[in-house]
C-alpha cells in the first residue's frame, strides 16, 4: 500500500508540474542552408508545439535569439499559433534567416515559445550549420 501511494503521489505531483505546452524544432537536413540575394543565411526547420493544457482560444507564437539575445527573422506560420477543439499538436515548417557565420563557425540559436500574455513557456537550443560560401 506504501509503495502504491508514493507512486500515486509522484505521478500527480508530474502531472501538476507538465507544462502547458513545449517546443520541438529539428532542422531539415534533406535541404542544405542557402545564402540569399541579401547576404543572410537561409536554414529551413520543422516545428511541432505540443499542447498538454487545453485553453480554448488561447494563442501562442514562437521567436529564435542569437546567443546576443537579438532576435532572428523567421519566415513562416509561427504566430498566432491556435488549437482547434480537441487538436493538442501543430506541425509547421519555417525558415530561420541569419547572418552568414564567421570563420565557418556554427552559430548558436534559442528558439523560444510564448503565450499569448508573453509568458515564455519553452526554450530549446539549437546550431545553425555554417556554409561555404558559392
Amino acid at each position: 500500500l506504501t509503495v502504491f501511494l508514493v507512486g500515486f503521489s509522484a505521478l500527480i505531483v508530474a502531472s501538476l508540474n507538465r507544462p502547458e505546452a513545449n517546443l520541438k524544432v529539428s532542422r531539415i537536413k534533406t535541404t542544405s542552408s542557402r545564402i540569399t540575394a541579401d547576404r543572410m543565411l537561409a536554414t529551413l526547420y520543422t516545428g511541432y508545439v505540443a499542447l498538454y493544457q487545453e485553453n480554448p482560444g488561447r494563442t501562442f507564437s514562437v521567436h529564435a535569439f542569437d546567443k546576443e539575445g537579438k532576435e532572428l527573422e523567421i519566415k513562416g506560420p509561427v504566430k498566432n499559433i491556435t488549437f482547434g477543439q480537441g487538436q493538442n499538436m501543430y506541425r509547421f515548417n519555417f525558415v530561420l534567416l541569419t547572418h552568414i557565420p564567421e570563420n565557418k563557425k556554427p552559430l548558436a540559436v534559442s528558439f523560444i515559445l510564448k503565450g499569448s500574455e508573453g509568458r515564455v513557456l519553452d526554450r530549446i537550443e539549437s546550431i545553425v550549420p555554417a556554409v561555404m560560401e558559392p
